[in-house]
């Protein structure tokens, strides 16, 4: 079966069309046809022997994962401390917390040598047309965190402060920059916080030349600058770089979610700097282990709950372990705080029911059309895109896999009435699939009390 047709065909379908033929639900899983050799250990599954026994065990497959050496690119890694990937069949190959620069990210993954890599949504429109067989089939935050911060105790006005007294979006902005003038500041070169900043200064009338100084410098410059006490303004290129500053007492006082949040869905001057954080792999990996694949986004979504927890709870029990990760893979001191404040504010992560934003709501101004095909546009002018039919949907099939979960869900909760009173083999089938349906793994929690109530 072709990507293309996986496109139109709901994994659902197949599903049912496995209870009819078997009677009982037996294993229907796409990896199982493939083929090709497994080098994968023995299975970790909790009581796979019994779900065998009913023709719903979990493969064992060996995936090869590849990150690159950003917090949110990155946030497997907490999966991988846990375990989680081994509790629905998955060894982490090559190694745990292997990590890829983005310069290797598309010649790896063509090759075979990483099976999933983490995906950011910009620099995929950039390789669309040079690699059109990579596909990214999830997304977990979204970098709406591009934000001008003021130096602390400057007392400096924010938009969100403005509008509160009332002032309409265009006087608030035009507030905030007017007080920039004459000020010291500094900022990266980087395109994509380029267009933030010429959407600001077009709002507003402002120009880069209204500030006093301005140092165009990397992040370490900045962090030396501001904390120097040579800065009045400044805008980070890095997440983790903001945070810190943040955590000096730096604040935010005009960023990109106040552009999303008060410009028209699809609005160029918005979504030009937006961008999401996800996997991605080649088309042939991804036919061939279309079920591991569900597998491999349920625990990102298990990661972000995590995440989340730790956001809403005042903790830090699942990014600790992130830690470590990115001060070795990024050669940067960290802490569990800085990185919270990255989840939170800078790359906000949302939850499996929350991504309906992203992948169904088209209305809202997050929905990835919206994000991508401007991009997409863009890139075309400027000569990057030769394609004029590009769509964003030729390299994000993201929706139709969330859509396939959501299937998965819908099965799992129209079942649920039929699991009660159970006992012996089929009430522990119905407690497994309870937990891998905690576990938004909702494809093998399905499966298994499919064959708990049969």
């Amino acid at each position: 079966m072709t990507l293309t047709s996986r496109r139109t065909l709901s994994r659902g379908v197949a599903l049912a069309a496995c209870v009819a033929l078997g009677g009982a639900l037996v294993a229907c899983s796409s990896d199982d046809s493939s083929g090709g050799p497994v080098a994968a250990g023995p299975s970790t599954v909790t009581d796979n022997e019994l779900l065998k026994k009913y023709g719903v065990e979990i493969p064992q497959k060996l995936v090869n994962v590849g990150m690159m050496p950003y917090a949110d690119n990155m946030i497997l890694s907490i999966g991988m401390a846990n375990d989680w990937f081994e509790e629905v069949g998955i060894d982490i190959g090559p190694a745990k917390f292997a990590s890829i620069s983005d310069e290797q990210q598309i010649p790896l993954t063509l090759n075979g040598d990483y099976d999933v890599v983490a995906a950011y949504g910009p620099n995929m429109v950039r390789n669309a047309e040079g690699a059109p067989s990579i596909k990214i089939f999830n997304f977990v935050d979204v970098t709406s965190g591009l934000a001008i911060l003021a130096a602390p105790g400057s007392a400096k006005s924010s938009v969100s402060d403005l509008m509160g007294d009332g002032a309409s979006f265009e006087d608030a902005v035009t507030g905030v920059m007017t007080e920039m003038k004459g000020s010291r500041f500094a900022t990266d070169d980087l395109g994509a916080h380029r267009s933030f900043l010429d959407a600001v200064y077009g709002i507003s009338g402002f120009s880069q030349a209204d500030f006093g100084n301005v140092s165009v410098v990397d992040d370490s410059q900045t962090l030396l600058l501001a904390r120097g006490g040579k800065l009045d303004y400044a805008k980070p290129i890095g997440a983790v770089q903001t945070a810190e500053l943040i955590e000096d007492g730096w604040y935010p006082v005009i960023g990109l979610q106040d552009l999303i949040e008060n410009l028209p869905a699809g609005d160029p001057r918005a979504v030009s700097g937006l961008g999401h954080v996800g996997h991605a792999a080649d088309e042939k990996w991804i036919e061939e282990n279309h079920d591991t694949m569900l597998r491999v986004s349920s625990v990102a979504f298990r990661i972000t709950d995590a995440v989340l927890a730790d956001i809403n709870n005042g903790t830090t029990e699942a990014i600790d372990t992130l830690v470590p990760v990115i001060e070795s893979a990024a050669s940067v001191d960290t802490s569990a705080d800085a990185l919270r404040i990255v989840f939170e504010e800078i790359g906000p992560f949302a939850s499996f029911e929350d991504q309906a934003d992203w992948w169904v709501n088209t209305e809202s101004p997050y929905y990835y059309k919206s994000t991508y095909n401007q991009q997409i546009k863009t890139a075309q002018e400027a000569g990057v895109i030769t394609n004029p039919d590009l769509d964003a949907s030729d390299f994000i099939i993201a929706d139709d896999v969330y859509m396939e979960l959501v299937e998965y869900k819908k099965q799992y909760d129209a079942l649920l009435p039929q699991a009660q009173g159970l006992t012996g083999d089929q009430a522990k089938l119905a407690e497994l699939a309870a937990t891998q349906y905690a576990h938004r793994n909702y494809l093998d929690a399905a499966r298994i009390l499919e064959a708990a109530v049969k």
